[in-house]
């Protein structure tokens, strides 16, 4: 099997995959120094996932997440800051593009396939 021009399977080397993710925290520099990351440290390729809140919960006010990072905040909430613009994804492609990455996204709704 080919990804770009990496042959994956038993014979060849591992093909690494960074999450990006929501790791930019809502950060736009950030997410381009992460691309930077995964290629500095050695990474084929960087994933993305590209949603809105309404694709992956409701915005009920009572669900609220207790303990970890995001204690006291509703799903909505955590979505909502972890989301990666669509407006951002041509630079950030682009960009891993440009450092010798693959990048890709995770969907969660049509109009995201559509997007890409």
């Amino acid at each position: 099997m080919l990804i770009g021009d990496h042959e994956i399977g038993p014979a060849h080397p591992c093909f690494i995959v960074c999450e990006i993710s929501g790791n930019h925290e809502g950060d736009e520099a950030k997410a381009h120094k992460l691309v930077d990351a995964a290629a500095s440290a050695g990474a084929n390729a960087v994933k993305f996932q590209l949603y809105l809140p309404q694709d992956l919960t409701a915005d009920v006010r009572s669900w609220r997440i207790h303990g970890g990072p995001w204690d006291g905040s509703t799903l909505w909430e955590l979505y909502e800051r972890a989301q990666t613009p669509v407006e951002w994804m041509p630079e950030l492609f682009a960009a891993a593009r440009g450092r010798g990455l693959i990048p890709f996204a995770s969907v969660f709704a049509p109009w995201a396939v559509e997007a890409l």
